[in-house]
């Protein structure tokens, strides 16, 4: 079902879809750039081409991990975004473990339970993905679990090293 943006809780500044970076500073408010995830979530949910979802799933990618401002926003959309493990069409499945394994370049601070409630539901869909019919799906399944484990790794040793 397409999302609201009351739904969607207050994040930090973000990208929106179109790259337009915002700084600390200047640029498009923190509703703004909810809308624009919003956005690009519903669009994700109503698109009827499996090029188009992935292509998608790719913006997400972008907007939600790559770009600093934007990563409080991952607890709220990162559930939504799992849901497609369940996608008939294979680029959308491989788009989607490429997005689980874009998020074990996240610091450390940031795979944190507290930060990143969201991982219990990471792992569950690495497993069923990784038992996928494609084997590129499989295959990108287990690089990101591999990546996923060594950055929560690192992220556990860092945390260890501050007590």
């Amino acid at each position: 079902r397409p999302l609201t943006t009351n739904e969607i809780p207050s994040m930090a500044a973000a990208t929106l879809p179109g790259g337009h970076q915002s700084s600390d500073d200047a640029g498009p408010t923190d509703e703004a750039r909810r809308d624009a995830a919003v956005d690009l979530i519903n669009a994700l949910k109503l698109s009827s081409s499996p090029q188009d979802k992935a292509a998608k799933v790719k913006q997400l990618t972008e907007a939600l991990v790559h770009v600093k401002a934007t990563r409080a926003l991952l607890p709220e959309f990162v559930p939504e975004i799992l849901l497609l493990q369940t996608e008939a069409n294979v680029a959308v499945r491989r788009e989607l473990a490429a997005f689980i394994d874009a998020l074990s370049t996240l610091p450390a601070e940031t795979l944190t339970l507290t930060k990143a409630p969201y991982l219990a539901q990471v792992f569950s869909t690495l497993c069923l993905l990784s038992r996928d019919k494609s084997e590129k799906v499989a295959k990108r399944s287990f690089m990101a679990s591999i990546a996923l484990f060594s950055s929560l790794y690192r992220a556990c040793i860092s945390q260890e090293d501050v007590q």
